[in-house]
């Protein structure tokens, strides 16, 4: 009776091994349930927070704050200026901004109403036409056109500065329609948009097939033997960029 007194009066209950080793089986099941659960969030990222946007696009090429706009004899001025025109698969042409190579006054007024456009810049310059010229494009039609396409940008630019064509030797042949376009330009675009200031490239490289000067035009296409005299060479570009200076 002694012995049974002198022991410790315990409430500790004893669990039977295999029901022990069931409840730490149990327990530890649910601890991995839940972290595999759980959604695997990236380092540094906030659950829930939605994407910053993304940088908006600056107009290019620009040159003295201007956007140079057009076709590859502007694609040409802003290689020549230090300014990268790549090559676009998409449309198998090579394109800055609102210049494309091949570019017309249709597929430019095309793109200027795009939801997809470029950005434009407060002040531009523009020199369109000569691939409507070149393939025999309705003189009216691109003097229609361009009509557009000046009142688009004299809307939403502070300045416009629009350069006639010049008369491209290979052209020869539509230099009557050339002159058309060209009287257009500088006769209807200023008196219309007070904003819009014509710089003509007639000065430059002579008004008609007698007085063009060749020695401004690449006689041939660069890597090959093929005759170009369409686009300026390094001279006439430099003349074009004296004459730019004089008005911005």
């Amino acid at each position: 009776m002694a012995s049974e007194s002198s022991e410790p009066k315990t409430l500790v209950m004893l669990l039977d091994q295999s029901e022990a080793l069931k409840l730490i089986r149990e327990q530890i099941g649910t601890t991995t349930t839940t972290s595999q659960s759980e959604p695997k969030t990236a380092v540094g990222v906030i659950p829930g927070a939605k994407k910053p946007p993304a940088k908006p696009l600056k107009p290019r090429p620009i040159w003295r704050e201007h956007q140079l706009i057009g076709d590859s004899m502007m694609g040409r001025l802003a290689s020549y200026l230090g300014h990268k025109v790549p090559y676009n698969r998409e449309i198998h042409s090579k394109q800055l901004g609102l210049i494309t190579h091949g570019q017309t006054t249709g597929r430019l007024i095309g793109t200027l109403h795009s939801a997809n456009s470029p950005p434009l810049a407060p002040k531009v310059i523009v020199m369109i036409g000569t691939n409507d010229i070149a393939h025999d494009t309705p003189i009216g039609k691109a003097i229609s056109n361009m009509k557009r396409i000046l009142a688009f940008l004299s809307k939403r630019c502070k300045e416009v500065v629009v350069l006639t064509l010049p008369p491209v030797p290979a052209m020869e042949a539509s230099f009557e329609n050339l002159s058309k376009f060209n009287t257009f330009i500088k006769e209807n675009s200023v008196l219309e948009h007070k904003n819009i200031k014509v710089v003509d490239m007639a000065v430059i490289f002579g008004a008609s097939t007698e007085t063009v000067k060749l020695d401004l035009f690449e006689k041939t296409f660069k890597g090959s033997n093929k005759k170009d005299l369409m686009h300026w060479n390094q001279d006439g570009m430099k003349q074009v960029l004296d004459a730019l200076k004089k008005v911005i």
